[in-house]
């Protein structure tokens, strides 16, 4: 609670002008002991007024420029030149946005914008490892405003655990999401959908890190807190009971994980969610293979096929895929004329997708 009120106090204009008039208030309190006092009272007073005139000013509709005009130039610069393909110009016009929102105290939104607009680039190039220190500035200064609990700071924590995920950094992607965590606890409580999201996504963190005991943890109290808010039966839980069924399986307790994986897919199917359904039946077809009950996996792969190209993500590609592991399937399940006939339309298809291709 002290560490808000000082983040309060420092990061926003209307905690700098309530701790300016606090300020005046002690000064003058100490008038008659020392009458100069009042005067540096007056100009405490002042300079917290001049903290939160801007924000005044804005509730009631009017301009209050402090320099964003040459930021917004400068960024409006580095979007044209990005747009042209001038990537290092862009980039560099982006830094002296940067730059410019830094120079001066109270300036945390544009400095936190022109970081993440550099974070954004160097991601697009490929270039994730130079977009991590870019994109913890942008946190860094959002955390000061609009706050450590705000939408778009969150969104922006979220980012960083992102790239540190995407560069195998689990440890420290771990500690974002634990504070990203303590966040949406603080705004929404523990029990909250965003809450489960956060322990899911803290779950796969923790399994890549060994950690298989708390991962398993996590995920059970998504289960339980999204059960316990949309209903037993509800799609949004089919993401941690894959979680905790693919850690079932691992620890080699299939019939508990198959159980899981049923769950999941009734859960899915019922709330017409056809991706989160097929993600179910692959892991169920994942499961029977590894069981060799490779019987028990067909008719699971030929519900599975029979969805592709229903869903957004699907082409040609995943297609061709689905094709080639249906036969699989049909061939360790001894149905040989059906998984050469299979085969035939992977073959097919692969020859047509390489034609489009040029190759």
């Amino acid at each position: 609670m002290r560490r808000e009120m000082l983040s309060f106090a420092i990061g926003s204009p209307w905690g700098r002008f309530v701790l300016a008039l606090a300020l005046a208030l002690a000064l003058l309190s100490q008038y008659q002991r020392n009458p100069s006092a009042a005067l540096l009272a007056v100009v405490v007073l002042a300079a917290g007024v001049m903290q939160a005139l801007p924000a005044v000013l804005s509730e009631l509709g009017f301009t209050f420029d402090l320099g964003r005009a040459r930021w917004s130039r400068l960024m409006g610069e580095a979007e044209a030149m990005l747009e042209r393909g001038d990537i290092e110009a862009g980039r560099s016009r982006l830094q002296a946005a940067l730059a410019d929102a830094t120079r001066r105290m109270g300036r945390p939104v544009l400095a936190a914008d022109s970081a993440e607009k550099l974070a954004q680039l160097a991601s697009r190039e490929g270039k994730d490892a130079e977009a991590v220190p870019w994109q913890a500035e942008a946190l860094r200064w959002r955390e000061k405003v609009p706050g450590p609990d705000h939408p778009s700071t969150r969104q922006t924590r979220d980012r960083l655990a992102d790239l540190l995920t995407r560069l195998g950094d689990h440890a420290a992607a771990l500690d974002v999401l634990t504070v990203q965590l303590e966040s949406v606890s603080r705004q929404e409580g523990s029990g909250s959908p965003a809450a489960a999201a956060v322990n899911v996504r803290m779950a796969r963190t923790l399994t890549e890190l060994g950690q298989d005991a708390e991962a398993g943890a996590r995920l059970k109290e998504a289960v339980t807190a999204l059960g316990t808010l949309n209903g037993p039966h509800h799609w949004s839980l089919v993401e941690p009971l894959l979680g905790l069924a693919e850690l079932e399986r691992r620890g080699g307790r299939t019939e508990t994980a198959e159980t899981a994986i049923r769950r999941a897919l009734d859960n899915a199917s019922t709330a017409g969610q056809t991706e989160l359904s097929d993600r179910a039946r692959e892991a169920l077809i994942d499961l029977y293979v590894a069981e060799r009950r490779y019987a028990d996996a067909v008719p699971v792969s030929t519900r599975w096929l029979s969805s592709a190209g229903t869903t957004a993500t699907d082409d040609r590609g995943a297609a061709l895929r689905r094709l080639e592991r249906h036969a699989e399937i049909l061939g360790l399940a001894k149905e040989q004329e059906e998984a050469d006939k299979y085969r035939r339309r992977a073959a097919i298809l692969r020859a047509s997708i390489e034609r489009g291709s040029g190759d």
